[in-house]
């Protein structure tokens, strides 16, 4: 038996590149998939909150509507003053109550991991 030569290392060194710019050639392959998934994701994301802010405004076009109408509505029963009383001080309350829900869940959600079953 014969000891491997040095076209036997070149073998190896010429494989060894090759193998290095495949994989280089695969990175930057993965490298521009990513990329245009993440183009694709962005356009898709800023559509959806233009749309959003659209809904957004629209909504609170059709609540201040609402608000007015109602003052409206008591205004012969109460006056102008307590109509608009009422609706402010109710408005408030489902306000902070819906505040106080938001804020709850928020904190639930961002809770630190369950320290496991008790001991």
């Amino acid at each position: 038996m014969q000891a491997p030569g040095p076209d036997a290392d070149e073998g190896v060194a010429t494989l060894v590149t090759r193998l290095v710019a495949e994989a280089k050639d695969y990175g930057r392959a993965e490298m521009a998939y990513v990329q245009a998934i993440a183009r694709e994701r962005t356009g898709d994301a800023a559509h959806g909150v233009g749309l959003l802010a659209a809904a957004t405004f629209l909504g609170l076009a059709t609540l201040t509507t609402m608000l007015v109408g109602l003052v409206l509505m008591l205004t012969p029963a109460i006056g102008a003053a307590g109509a608009t009383t009422v609706v402010v001080f109710g408005a408030g309350l489902i306000t902070a109550l819906l505040g106080k829900i938001g804020i709850d869940r928020m904190r639930h959600a961002a809770r630190k991991s369950d320290p496991g079953p008790p001991s």
